[in-house]
C-alpha cells in the first residue's frame, strides 16, 4: 500500500480571541478536517490527536478556548488501522497569535476566482481591520489580483485582451520602465461604462495615458506620443514593474493561491508533469517578488478541495472526477509543503486552508428531486470547485493566523 500523506505544515498559526473578556462576545475557532488532511482517507481509520488543548471530534479536531499564557504548544496526528497497526503520524508547533489590528500593515492577494470573489479577504480585512489590502481590482470593500479561470502561468502569459480574457498586470516590455507602460489598449478601452457589469471587467478603474507610454495592441508595442512601433516585443514578468507602474506602495505580504484550474481537469497519468509546470510558475512568481523586496513575506495557500461528485456532474458533465481532482490537488499540496514548508527565515509561510474547509458546510447544497418520477427531494453540494460563504470565511480563518503572525514580526 502506498505511504498515508499527512498534509500538515510543521508550523500552525492559529489567532485567538481576545483575553480577559467579562463578556464572551470575541470568538475564535480554528478546525482540521481529517478527510482533508489525509490521502488516503478511510473512515476506518482511527485518528487519534496527540495535544495538550482543542478536542478531537471524530472528524475533525478543533479549538476555540484557548489557553492563557500559552503562546505555542506541540499537535501530532496518529493514524491507526485495523488490529491497532499504526499507520502514519506527523507532528507540528502550534503558535497562538494574538490580535494586533495591523495598523499600518499591507497585504496583496493574488489567484483565480477564489479570489476575485473576495470574500476570504473580506474575512481577512474585518478580523485585521487597519491592514490594508493592494491591487489593481477593487470589489467590494477590498483590493486583489483575482481573476476567474486563470492559473498560475496565465500571469505570466495574458499580455493583452483579445478575447474576454484580461491581461496581466505583471507583464511589461523589456527595457521599458514600469511607469512608462501603458498596458493592452483594447483592455483599457473596454473599462467604460457599459461594461462595469461583465465578470471580467469588474473592479477596475479606466486610466488614461501619460505623454510618452507604450502600450500593446494586437501583437504591436506602440508609443502615444511618437507613434513609434515595435513588432515581436519581448515581455517579461516583474513584479517591481508592476508597483512602479500602478505608483503602489510595497506590501508587507503577499499571499499566492492557486490550483483549482490548474487541476479539475487533469488526468491521473498527466498529474506528475501539471504539478512540476505548477510548482515552476509558482517559483518564478515568488522569485520576482523577492526580487522586488526581499521584505515581503509570501505566503503559499494549500488550495481547497472541491465538493462531492454530484456536482462535479452538473458542472463538468463526464469530464473529470472529484476523486481525480482530490488525488492530483492532495499530491500539489505534499508538494508545496516540501518545497515551502519550514521556510519562515526567508519570509516564506504556509497557509493550510485545505485543512479547515468544512466537507459539510464548506459548499453550497442544492435540494432537487432524485429522479423525474420522484417526488423524494435529495440534497447535494452544486458547486464543484468554489466555497460557500461559509468555506471561505473557514479558509480566511487560516489565512488570518499566518497574517497576523506577519504582522507582528
Amino acid at each position: 500500500m502506498d505511504e498515508i500523506m499527512i498534509l500538515l505544515p510543521e508550523r500552525l498559526y492559529i489567532l485567538r480571541d481576545l483575553e480577559n473578556q467579562d463578556l464572551a462576545v470575541d470568538k475564535e475557532q480554528y478546525t482540521i478536517y481529517f478527510k482533508h488532511l489525509l490521502y488516503p482517507y478511510k473512515e476506518d481509520y482511527d485518528i487519534q490527536i496527540e495535544c495538550e488543548y482543542g478536542a478531537n471530534f471524530g472528524k475533525f479536531w478543533r479549538i476555540e478556548s484557548f489557553p492563557e499564557n500559552v503562546s505555542e504548544f506541540d499537535l501530532k496526528v496518529v493514524v491507526y488501522g485495523f488490529y491497532g497497526k499504526k499507520l502514519a503520524e506527523k507532528s507540528t508547533k502550534v503558535k497562538i497569535v494574538k490580535k494586533s489590528g495591523g495598523k499600518g500593515k499591507k497585504l496583496l492577494c493574488i489567484g483565480d476566482s477564489m479570489t476575485q470573489q473576495s470574500y476570504y479577504i473580506e474575512y481577512v480585512a474585518r478580523k485585521i481591520p487597519h491592514i490594508k489590502t493592494l491591487g489593481t481590482r477593487r470589489l467590494g470593500s477590498v483590493s486583489h489580483e483575482g481573476r476567474g479561470g486563470w492559473q498560475c502561468r496565465t500571469y505570466f502569459e495574458r499580455i493583452e485582451d483579445t478575447g474576454n480574457t484580461g491581461v496581466s498586470p505583471f507583464m511589461f516590455p523589456k527595457n521599458i520602465a514600469g511607469k512608462d507602460y501603458y498596458g493592452s489598449k483594447i483592455f483599457y478601452d473596454s473599462l467604460t461604462k457599459e461594461n462595469e457589469g461583465m465578470y471580467r471587467y469588474m473592479g477596475f478603474t479606466r486610466e488614461e495615458p501619460t505623454p510618452g507610454m507604450y502600450y500593446i495592441e494586437n501583437g504591436v508595442l506602440g508609443n502615444f506620443s511618437t507613434g513609434e512601433k515595435i513588432e515581436n516585443p519581448e515581455f517579461e514578468f516583474s513584479f517591481s514593474k508592476y508597483l512602479e507602474r500602478h505608483k503602489m506602495e510595497t506590501p508587507d505580504m503577499v499571499s499566492i493561491l492557486f490550483g483549482a484550474n490548474e487541476f479539475q481537469r487533469c488526468p491521473y497519468s498527466q498529474a506528475e508533469e501539471a504539478i512540476e509546470i505548477y510548482i515552476s510558475y509558482m517559483d518564478k512568481m515568488i522569485a520576482s517578488v523577492k526580487e522586488a523586496d526581499k521584505n515581503i513575506a509570501v505566503i503559499v495557500n494549500l488550495p481547497v478541495v472541491g465538493a462531492e461528485q454530484y456536482a462535479w456532474g452538473i458542472r463538468l458533465g463526464c469530464t473529470s472526477s472529484a476523486k481525480q481532482y482530490e488525488y492530483v490537488l492532495k499530491c500539489a499540496c505534499q508538494n508545496l509543503l516540501e518545497k515551502y514548508d519550514n521556510r519562515q527565515s526567508e519570509g516564506i509561510y504556509i497557509s493550510p486552508m485545505l485543512l479547515s474547509c468544512s466537507p459539510e458546510s464548506g459548499f453550497k447544497k442544492l435540494a432537487s428531486p432524485e429522479s423525474l418520477h420522484s417526488d423524494l427531494l435529495t440534497c447535494h453540494d452544486f458547486n464543484w470547485v468554489h466555497p460557500s460563504p461559509t468555506g471561505y470565511m473557514q479558509m480566511g480563518t487560516v489565512l488570518t493566523g499566518v497574517v497576523e503572525e506577519i504582522c507582528q514580526r
